[in-house]
């Protein structure tokens, strides 16, 4: 659960694409299935001696399918990367036994990269991972995000319209600053707006 004030700065939370789990789930019931089917064609059996009637095999596999699709469901809630007003808040291990917390403000980044496999290019899903001047690893990487490089580019938009407000903010009297900000505001969210509808992918915010 995302406290108040998280709540009101959040802009866009973002979590795992649901085609990139998908992937990983196939990548794991394939080689379950060539194995299965390699068995019943070559008449050898896979199980050990006193487990091979068809009927425990099944059962084993029906349990195997399960539990790989109850473990997409808590890679797709346990980790989600929130947009806020200023600054990006990362949270990872949700449903896990340990859940870290990452805040990273926008003026702070300065390095933005995105990793993609021939799938997810393919697929429009990817890694973002984001670091600061303070350290000199990634701060944050976010697995599995759908369209990264568009995500990056949002992230983008909003580390400069923060370094313009603050710029403005310093160099411009109390009164014109509470004047022009909302406007600028105004302008530049919009786009975000329909964020939601556009991803191929539906992602949903937290509670």
């Amino acid at each position: 659960m995302l406290m108040n004030n998280e709540q009101k700065d959040r802009i866009y939370a973002c979590h795992p694409a649901i085609v990139g789990l998908l992937v990983d789930l196939l990548i794991l019931l394939v080689p379950l299935s060539v194995l299965h089917a390699l068995a019943l064609l070559l008449g050898v059996s896979v199980l050990p001696e006193g487990l091979q009637q068809p009927t425990i095999f099944v059962a084993a596999y029906r349990i195997a399918c399960a539990v790989l699709v109850l473990e997409m469901i808590r890679r797709y809630f346990d980790q989600v990367l929130i947009l806020g007003r200023r600054r990006i808040i990362y949270f990872k291990g949700i449903l896990s036994l340990h859940c870290t917390k990452v805040s990273v403000r926008y003026s702070d980044i300065r390095e933005l990269h995105v990793t993609q496999s021939i799938l997810g290019r393919i697929l429009h899903y990817g890694d973002i991972s984001i670091g600061t001047a303070a350290k000199g690893e990634y701060e944050i990487i976010a697995f599995g995000l759908a369209s990264p490089e568009r995500l990056a580019l949002i992230i983008d938009d909003l580390r400069k319209f923060g370094d313009d407000e603050r710029l403005q903010d310093q160099n411009s009297p109390p009164a014109a600053a509470e004047h022009i900000s909302p406007a600028r505001k105004r302008r530049r969210f919009r786009r975000f707006r329909n964020i939601e509808s556009e991803e191929q992918a539906p992602q949903h915010a937290l509670d």
